[in-house]
């Protein structure tokens, strides 16, 4: 079951720890796309290597790997969550909108957001399959 809201307060001391190391590894994952989607397609624009095909390049292959493995990131080390792929797919709308001027590429935010899912989940596999050997 995924808990969306978590009281604090009521948490364990071993589970506060876990819960703030998500934290910490969630916003370092956000910062990760914020400098994807706005940084460097900044630093293109100024540098005048504007050319369509590394545009799309870019958002096809290093986005979409970026962001399902963001998910596995986070799923492997803290179980499966969905902050994760829902805000780096909100993030990507106003980027689409400013640097690439074509409010059709935020479709493309629906394909980050399935993809980053799909790494939670594969990344929630991988840490049950590890949970089990440690265990035998």
């Amino acid at each position: 079951m995924i808990r969306l809201l978590i009281d604090y307060n009521k948490l364990n001391d071993n589970d506060k720890k876990e819960y703030k190391e998500s934290l910490k590894i969630m916003c370092i994952l956000i910062v990760c796309a914020i400098v994807m989607f706005y940084i460097v397609p900044l630093v293109f624009k100024y540098a005048k290597i504007v050319e369509i095909e590394l545009i799309y390049t870019m958002m096809v292959d290093v986005y979409t790997a970026f962001c399902f493995a963001a998910g596995f990131v986070h799923a492997r080390k803290f179980g499966f969550g969905v902050f994760v792929p829902i805000i780096i797919a909100v993030l990507f709308v106003p980027a689409a909108i400013i640097f690439y001027n074509n409010i059709i590429l935020t479709g493309w935010a629906v394909l980050y957001l399935v993809l980053g899912m799909l790494g939670e989940c594969f990344g929630r596999v991988m840490r049950r399959i590890s949970i089990n050997r440690k265990y035998k």
